[in-house]
Order: C-alpha cells, then structure tokens, then sequence
C-alpha cells in the first residue's frame, strides 16, 4: 500500500467520523 492511497483512506475515515459526529449530535 503506498502513501497516497493511506492518506485518501485515512482522510474518508475522518470524513466519516465527523458526519458521524454531526449526526449524533443533531438527534440529541
């Protein structure tokens, strides 16, 4: 696996913890 494709993975996992993180917080 090389470098560029690490860092789009890692920047999708972050993408979706912060919806995640949006969501949670407008149901509350």
């Amino acid at each position: 696996m090389n470098n560029t494709t690490r860092v789009v993975m890692l920047s999708l996992l972050s993408v979706a913890v912060l919806a995640g993180c949006k969501k949670t917080v407008k149901e509350t």
